[in-house]
């Protein structure tokens, strides 16, 4: 094992806004004590979490998820596409890096996929394989299951990790219950639905491990991958603040309702009409278009993909 320590933390029972506002923190105690630091939460309720430029409206039943109690919340600037996560099915993992922990990206998903490979592999998980660029798939190419995806980003110099693992089953009822699930989403996949399209260790091996069991596996196998020691570790109350900042943000309506067709066109003029049109490019782009048949009088552009800066998408918006 290496000289080269860093921290991790295991917070079980947390909710979704948790999940949004824990990057903040960890940022901040990493830029503190300069060294990496993983953080593993479990789930204490059922939720969905939004990309930041998704309509709500139009991704969400939001009737039902309320009457199902189900936490329905908005990434903090993050894009990328609806996540659904029932209780018990999954957990989120984040680990922060100084920026030059890797030598470049393509290393940094590859190590990072070896991981996760090797860690579901300790639960039993045998047919495991990393897809470039930032997936884990199940079974052979042709007929293979996403079991879990990840991603990067870069915060005030620090490379986050941000990673959802499938545990257990999902409770695929109230899903369909809740997200409104457009055909185009599986319009360049094998799959033709979610059932299809994703898998868990509960259901690659007939039974769902403890949630520390799955911190162990994940936390050893990093360690074993990136050569490092993670040592127990608390957040300072300093950090302590900061995620509780950070997740009142994301809970508030403001966040949740920053893209909603429904309050933005709620009133459409006389003489106007609304469009609506989806286009599955590599990603989902959703448009509401309201106009009088001659000039637009306005747009809004939603959907799973990314942008940054993300003022460019509503200073286009203002342009059309």
């Amino acid at each position: 094992m290496s000289s080269l320590t860093g921290k991790s933390l295991f917070i079980k029972g947390s909710d979704l806004a948790d999940t949004v506002a824990i990057p903040a923190a960890i940022i901040y105690e990493t830029k503190r004590l300069n060294v990496p630091i993983l953080v593993v939460t479990s789930a204490g309720k059922s939720g969905i979490s939004l990309g930041y430029f998704q309509d709500v409206d139009t991704e969400v039943n939001l009737e039902e998820a309320r009457k199902r109690d189900v936490e329905v919340i908005r990434r903090l600037g993050v894009g990328g596409g609806t996540i659904y996560s029932s209780k018990g099915s999954s957990m989120a993992l984040f680990m922060t890096f100084p920026k030059d922990f890797f030598t470049s990206m393509d290393k940094a998903f590859c190590q990072i996929g070896s991981a996760t490979v090797h860690a579901y592999y300790k639960l039993g998980v045998k047919g495991a394989w990393y897809d470039h660029i930032g997936d884990v798939r199940v079974g052979s190419p042709r007929a293979h299951k996403k079991i879990t995806g990840f991603g990067f980003a870069t915060v005030e110099e620090i490379l986050i990790l941000n990673m959802v693992i499938g545990v257990g089953k999902l409770n695929f009822e109230e899903m369909a219950s809740v997200i409104k699930i457009p055909p185009e989403k599986f319009m360049d996949k094998t799959a033709k639905s979610v059932q299809e399209y994703v898998t868990s260790v509960e259901e690659e091996t007939g039974r769902k491990p403890s949630d520390e069991e799955v911190y162990d596996a994940f936390k050893s196998s990093l360690e074993e991958t990136l050569k490092i020691k993670l040592d127990s570790h608390e957040f300072s109350d300093q950090a302590k603040d900061i995620w509780k900042k950070y997740k009142d943000i994301a809970k508030s309506d403001q966040n949740l309702y920053l893209r909603s067709s429904a309050k933005r066109f709620s009133n459409i003029p006389k003489g106007y009409s609304l469009g609506f049109s989806r286009y599955k490019a590599r990603k989902l782009i959703v448009t509401h278009l309201l106009t009088d048949g001659k000039e637009i009088k306005d747009v809004m552009i939603s959907g799973d993909f990314y942008c940054s800066p993300g003022e460019y998408l509503f200073e286009l918006e203002q342009k059309l």
